[in-house]
């Protein structure tokens, strides 16, 4: 009888072992890997892969239903204007772009190494987490047509933001990246910076409008701390942004005096 059972647990724990082996096999071959980090034919795969996932998982996080969201992978460098770094884009209304070059770290947060993940200070740069920020940029375009159809105010700033034409004010796009930065936090799909950023003057911000630290960085920081106001409902705390001109370069500088003015 000892034997018997000996053997049959001798079974279970190979054709156990051998699933898992066989589960990280086909993974690892279905999201390559090159010098460590993810490929070109490998970004294509896993944003086509999960491409219903992502839209699900950010629906159910957001508490919200999300209409229509279109994936897709390119080399976002050869675009017109773009930074060479840009990892994903999104535009009006719903077509997200991933960039397909090497420039990530891995497919997910998840998937990065502790000893990898102890060794960041701070880090965008996985495939998810950039789905998740250019998801939001979908919702924020979502939120501000709804309120457009329920003929609730939307500042002008913001109908006519960088997203659907190319000359206008920064104040728009630096809190519309801010919420997207703040919710692939909130998400776990970042490593967000471990020390708190704040650009020194006007012309800190300025100079460095299209840099990450500004557009990325310290508009997350920025936006956060009146955005977790309303952790039962971000889509509140966007409508109340988008019904108020977005701050100005002096009040970049000094959040307090934009959140005071806010109805």
């Amino acid at each position: 009888m000892t034997g018997h059972i000996y053997r049959y647990m001798t079974r279970f724990l190979f054709i156990l072992l051998s699933f898992l082996f066989l589960s990280f096999s086909q993974d690892k071959y279905i999201y390559p890997y090159k010098y460590g980090k993810p490929t070109t034919a490998g970004i294509r795969q896993y944003v086509k892969d999960n491409e219903e996932k992502f839209i699900t998982e950010f629906s159910l996080f957001v508490h919200d239903t999300i209409y229509d969201a279109y994936f897709s992978t390119d080399k976002l460098s050869e675009y017109y204007n773009s930074d060479s770094n840009e990892l994903g884009c999104f535009y009006v209304p719903n077509d997200i772009i991933i960039t397909n070059e090497p420039l990530f770290l891995d497919y997910e947060l998840n998937r990065l190494s502790k000893y990898n993940r102890k060794s960041l200070m701070e880090s965008n740069r996985f495939v998810k987490g950039t789905a998740m920020h250019e998801m939001t940029h979908v919702y924020f375009y979502q939120i501000m047509r709804e309120m457009q159809d329920e003929k609730m105010n939307v500042n002008a700033r913001y109908r006519n933001n960088i997203n659907i034409y190319p000359n206008n004010t920064y104040g728009a796009e630096f809190i519309e990246e801010g919420v997207c930065e703040y919710v692939a936090e909130l998400m776990g799909e970042i490593i967000p910076y471990r020390y708190s950023y704040k650009p020194k003057n006007t012309i800190d911000i300025i100079t460095n409008r299209n840099q990450y630290e500004i557009k990325y960085r310290y508009s997350r920081i920025y936006v956060k701390g009146f955005l977790s106001q309303y952790s039962d409902s971000l889509k509140t705390g966007i409508k109340i942004l988008l019904r108020n001109e977005p701050p100005t370069t002096e009040e970049m500088l000094q959040p307090d005096i934009y959140y005071q003015r806010l109805k």
